[in-house]
């Protein structure tokens, strides 16, 4: 019988491993209004796939009234225009993103990938000096950088 406490680790990954790992939501924040985090780009970009914020709604499953909340507070906190409307005709009427939306998936998806970067190299780090018991901050490289105390 098997025990199910145990969980069967036989197909890690290397992200799976065990160990040190740091790690942390990204949020773009205008000020002190956060606008632009994983699930808001996540909706921008199902927006752009199915040129429908309905539909976009429906799949990401939220309601399309959070749909047009979460577009209106990027909208209000960004500055920017998000959407432009297509009009109606033998296909139906949609949304497209504007430019600017656009720039802030492709912005936000390179700040993802540099804290990723960034977040492995804070892994390695943390995990050596855990395994080095002579290891002090003062040793750390980031220990002798301004405004970090």
């Amino acid at each position: 019988m098997r025990d199910h406490h145990k969980r069967d680790h036989s197909d890690k990954t290397a992200q799976n491993r065990k160990g040190i790992k740091c790690f942390g939501r990204l949020w773009i924040t205008n000020g002190p209004n956060h606008f632009l985090g994983r699930n808001r780009v996540a909706l921008l970009e199902k927006i752009e796939e199915q040129g429908s914020i309905n539909t976009a709604a429906k799949a990401m499953n939220i309601s399309y009234k959070r749909a047009w909340e979460i577009i209106n507070t990027i909208k209000k906190v960004a500055g920017h225009e998000i959407l432009e409307s297509k009009s109606g005709g033998k296909g139906g009427g949609g949304s497209e993103l504007t430019d600017y939306a656009k720039k802030l998936i492709k912005l936000y998806r390179w700040l993802e990938h540099k804290q990723r970067l960034l977040n492995e190299d804070l892994s390695a780090e943390a995990e050596a000096a855990l395994n080095n018991p002579d290891w002090t901050p003062e040793e750390s490289p980031s220990a002798t950088k301004p405004g970090i105390e």
